[in-house]
């Protein structure tokens, strides 16, 4: 269980790390978008757009990197805090210690958070291309009328309107909407958990 949690420690780590680096790469972008159309460089807004794919191609291979990582993850919390409930019942009834309801507990938080980790930097990643979408629409004055420099700038706008979607298997997405669903079904377990346990009690009083 420790070297699962070691791992779990680990991917979190890696997964903030590459997920900053997406971001510090389209911060750069979008500079070097909005001063190649200022400028109307078009040497400048073909180097942009190479370099756009190679950070799309980044992403897609991160995503498919954690993949399997996050669904294992987010069955195991659900594992986790299921067990934690059944344990919780077995607990008042005196069948097992309490030590085993702690590590379950541990096990379920250290979960959640690691699906809160998920979550948030994937929701952030969603709208990166807004940045590069308005140095666009804000320069779009100065756009060359060099149907060149048009063509280029429409493979940047089309490519920019793609959203960094992080999806797991195609069976669902991972944002804060996934995390807030997460968050009331682990509410709603819990809540029905306490309310069994409050009958047991008023049953044996």
């Amino acid at each position: 269980v420790y070297i699962a949690h070691l791992e779990t420690c680990f991917l979190n780590v890696t997964f903030m790390y590459s997920t900053g680096v997406v971001k510090r790469y389209f911060q750069i972008l979008e500079e070097q978008v909005e001063e190649a159309i200022v400028n109307k460089d078009e040497q400048k807004l073909k180097i942009a757009i190479n370099r756009h794919q190679k950070v799309l191609k980044f992403f897609d291979d991160m995503k498919t990197a954690y993949e399997k990582p996050i669904l294992f993850t987010i069955e195991f919390c659900g594992l986790y805090v299921g067990l934690t409930s059944y344990f919780s019942s077995l607990v008042i009834q005196g069948y097992i210690h309490k030590i085993i309801l702690g590590l379950c507990i541990v096990s379920s938080v250290a979960s959640l958070l690691t699906i809160i980790i998920y979550c948030i930097n994937a929701s952030n990643m969603y709208d990166l291309h807004d940045g590069i979408l308005n140095a666009l629409f804000e320069h779009r004055s100065c756009f060359s009328r060099n149907n060149s420099f048009k063509g280029l700038v429409s493979i940047m706008m089309t490519r920019a309107t793609i959203p960094l979607e992080f999806k797991v298997c195609s069976v669902f997405t991972i944002n804060l909407n996934l995390l807030i669903k997460i968050l009331k079904c682990v509410y709603t377990v819990f809540n029905v958990l306490l309310t069994s346990i409050n009958r047991k009690f008023k049953e044996t009083a």
